[in-house]
């Protein structure tokens, strides 16, 4: 094949069988449910909600117990098909800018304008489908730039609504690919808030550190000696080599525990090099109502966008028996001084003057760790909420 070619412009040659296919055709929504915003009224005169939830409908269906439930605490809530995003703020484009569009033109124009986001839905790190199909990005995530970690998904930017680089908004996200994993968090969160037995575990703050390095005990040690009197601390500092770590996490995790915080390295399945929790120790905890919200100071335990491979926040989250009821989780590689910031600012806004919600928690501590630097800045936008932004802690009354 030959051709003339002008300078300054790119040419692209495709074969007969090389253009993409669409996924799907489909008629437009226009759902009567109430609770589905129809496309056509994102930008209608006189909206407001306190609470959004965004996702596909067979995703957003089994969430509804939950909402119920924030509404019954005074949210106003309400659930946004991703689609009707899709044609409103991107011409149909599905990708993460036109949800952050739709959250800066409700900050802007609704009353009230939302506090909390929750996407319900998984993402992937190959959104334009090169080698897992499109189904796969039920609600697309934003893909960063990091120091150590190459691309990686940042939900964080949903929340970054104005110029200064910092979180405007809770961000929580459930990973989850069917309406049965919905279905799992929403009982579980909704068990966890309702609970009325008041328990010592809900002063107890379990630490975990690595042994292969010194520094993350001295991490872990520093978290804890940060802690309110009236809070009790679980010191798990397993030595380098010892294969009973995960026993012994195990029996700590069943007999319930408030916050669970984990220093040291880490991968998408594990903690440490031990193997010192993974996703395969989920299966079968027993910790039942008594559910930690988990803190990864660590690097990958929450890359969710794998498609093959479910992260350890995933599984804890999806674990029926037990587990976990929110999980705070890394999508890339960060180093421990970055994370401190992260880590310090945590004890504060969860224990020492706790925010409302776990994810106003979040959100202040994020908005405290430095955005001018790389390296805090990769800790700041990587570092994801899985579970409901609005979930209420069980501190011992």
């Amino acid at each position: 094949m030959t051709f003339h070619a002008e300078s300054g412009r790119r040419y692209e040659a495709v074969g007969p069988g090389g253009y993409r296919r669409p996924a799907r055709i489909a008629r437009a929504s226009t759902s009567p449910d109430p609770s589905l915003l129809a496309t056509q009224g994102l930008r209608a005169a006189g909206n407001g909600a306190d609470y959004v939830a965004v996702g596909p409908p067979d995703l957003l269906e089994p969430l509804a117990p939950l909402l119920a439930w924030r509404e019954q605490q005074g949210l106003k809530v309400l659930t946004v098909p991703v689609e009707g995003i899709y044609d409103q703020f991107n011409d149909g484009l599905p990708e993460p800018e036109a949800i952050r569009a739709f959250l800066k033109y409700a900050r802007q124009s609704w009353q009230p304008a939302p506090r909390y986001l929750l996407l319900v839905g998984d993402a992937t790190y190959d959104p334009q489908g090169y080698v897992t199909p499109p189904e796969a990005n039920r609600v697309p995530s934003f893909l960063v730039q990091t120091v150590f970690g190459g691309e990686t998904a940042s939900d964080t930017l949903f929340a970054q609504l104005d110029d200064d680089l910092k979180p405007d908004i809770a961000v929580g996200r459930m990973p989850a690919r069917t309406p049965q994993q919905v279905r799992t968090l929403v009982e579980k969160t909704l068990a966890y808030e309702k609970q009325t037995s008041q328990g010592e575990w809900r002063r107890r703050v379990m630490a975990v550190a690595d042994g292969q390095d010194p520094s993350f005990r001295k991490d872990a040690r520093a978290f804890v000696e940060q802690l309110p009197g009236d809070f009790e601390a679980v010191e798990v500092y397993p030595p380098a080599g010892d294969a009973t770590a995960s026993q012994q996490v195990r029996r700590d995790l069943a007999e319930g525990n408030l916050l669970v915080t984990y220093f040291g390295h880490g991968s998408i399945t594990q903690w440490g090099k031990d193997r010192i929790f993974t996703t395969a120790d989920t299966q079968g905890l027993d910790n039942g109502d008594r559910l930690p919200v988990v803190l990864n100071m660590t690097c990958l335990t929450g890359l969710f966008t794998h498609p093959e491979v479910d992260s350890l926040a995933e599984t804890m989250l999806w674990e029926e028996g037990g587990g976990a009821v929110a999980v705070l989780a890394a999508t890339s590689l960060t180093l421990p001084n970055d994370q401190s910031f992260l880590s310090e600012a945590l004890v504060e806004t969860l224990l020492r003057n706790p925010q409302p919600t776990l994810g106003e928690a979040v959100l202040e501590a994020k908005r405290r760790v430095p955005a001018d630097e790389a390296g805090t800045r990769d800790v700041m936008q990587t570092f994801l909420l899985f579970g409901d932004p609005a979930l209420h802690l069980a501190y011992l009354r």
